[in-house]
């Protein structure tokens, strides 16, 4: 009985962590704009980057633009849970941006759900970001 208590969470591991590279994977191949912040549509306005952007790297490197500047972070991720930490930003002026609202955003996000091509960063049930790959 032990050998099977054993043998099942060993298996429940190893799907637990290909389900995490999977998820991994699906963020890491694209480049993700965000298109609202807590429900509110971003305007690009007349910034040099336009809409912030999110981007999953590998070693768990986090960096885009804020709209305005650019940052380098990092992100965990387990299961549904992230958690994002923006690190480094640059310290450009841009009027109209963004960048506040963002990086007060990406603070409170704890979830994430992958809907179809829509990233979308959570706070339990409460919208934080909408986000769309890039098209390249």
């Amino acid at each position: 009985m032990i050998k099977i208590i054993i043998s099942l969470s060993v298996m429940l591991s190893i799907i637990s962590a290909c389900s995490n590279a999977d998820l991994i994977t699906n963020l890491s191949d694209k480049e993700w704009k965000v298109i609202s912040i807590k429900g509110k549509a971003i305007n690009p306005g007349n910034q040099p980057d336009g809409f912030p952007t999110l981007n999953f790297g590998s070693n768990n490197k986090l960096f885009g633009s804020t709209g305005c500047n650019r940052y380098i972070g990092s992100f965990k991720i387990d299961k549904n849970l992230i958690s994002l930490q923006p690190g480094a930003v640059t310290k450009m002026y841009c009027d109209d941006s963004p960048e506040d609202a963002f990086l007060s955003a990406v603070k409170q996000v704890s979830e994430f759900k992958l809907e179809g091509n829509t990233l979308a960063l959570l706070n339990g049930s409460k919208s934080i970001m909408q986000l769309i790959p890039i098209e390249k």
